[in-house]
């Protein structure tokens, strides 16, 4: 679907056009560092659920779900707008109480990304909630944005931290046993936190590749090694766990929530071997957490 849809609208590329369809964003400019471009939809029964999310929950998550591509492409994020379809049948004042308790949500990640909120657009549906966040990022002097494109034989694969917790919590949360869920696992998936800090830290280091996990290491992984035209080996013993810490589930259900479920919102980022070797490169990796799963080839 991703190819018929780029082919579609390559007759609209222009000289300005340095990323199009097909990575964690877009990437245009003219002059001066360039603009990073992404759009994320996020649907009422799809991605969150009220009987288990607040308000609050659903505007954090709408925007760490568009800035997490903006991490992704090694960006800094910049501002949002927010454009929410609320139902039709809710009355005004159902309306004004959500649209209050979702902008705390949103606000407070805003403040904890240096994020600026815009704008966006209201309007009424005949169904059920949907929003759609379009995020604005840059690429920091001197660099490029990380590709999905750009991984090459020889590079280690890399992810920036444990997998598994959101998927978990998701699971437990639908089956009614969130009082149960302890409150760093639930956060997990209904707070998920883009790793801009990652970005940040690693804007002047060789990246060749990356692209956040929204769903899941065994779909994502081989989604950046077929637009690097390279082949993606996991070492599943090397895959870090979040659920290590749950006793009633088997080393096997941890490993299925972690290479299976979405919602991490890690990175996966492939590394040239010379430098993740090298004393910088092991120092930095080993400073920011980051697991060595696999390589490509």
């Amino acid at each position: 679907m991703l190819s018929k849809i780029r082919m579609w609208c390559e007759p609209t590329l222009k000289d300005s056009t340095l990323v199009g369809v097909g990575d964690d964003a877009a990437v245009v400019g003219n002059s001066g560092d360039p603009t990073i471009l992404c759009s994320d939809l996020t649907i009422e029964g799809t991605h969150f659920d009220l009987s288990f999310s607040t308000p609050m929950d659903v505007g954090f998550k709408c925007l760490a779900r568009a800035l997490s591509d903006i991490a992704a492409m090694g960006g800094r994020s910049v501002g949002v707008t927010v454009s929410i379809a609320l139902p039709k049948n809710w009355a005004v004042d159902r309306c004004l109480i959500f649209l209050e308790d979702f902008f705390r949500g949103a606000v407070d990640i805003a403040l904890k990304t240096e994020t600026t909120i815009l704008g966006g657009d209201l309007s009424s549906i005949d169904g059920p909630i949907v929003i759609d966040v379009a995020a604005l990022g840059a690429t920091r002097k001197g660099t490029k944005p990380w590709l999905r494109s750009g991984a090459k034989p020889g590079d280690l694969a890399f992810v920036t931290g444990p997998l598994g917790a959101a998927g978990f919590a998701l699971r437990e949360l639908i089956a009614g046993r969130g009082t149960t869920l302890k409150s760093e696992l639930a956060l997990r998936h209904l707070r998920p936190w883009p790793r801009l800090d990652i970005a940040k830290e690693l804007a002047t280091s060789p990246i060749h590749a990356a692209m956040d996990l929204s769903d899941g290491l065994f779909k994502d992984g081989p989604r950046l090694a077929r637009e690097s035209k390279v082949s993606f080996h996991i070492d599943e013993t090397k895959i870090p766990l979040a659920l290590r810490g749950i006793s009633d589930l088997s080393e096997r259900e941890r490993l299925d929530f972690a290479i299976n479920s979405g919602d991490d919102y890690e990175l996966l980022l492939a590394i040239p071997k010379e430098w993740a070797t090298s004393h910088e490169g092991s120092q930095k990796i080993a400073s920011l957490g980051l697991v060595h799963i696999g390589h490509f080839s």
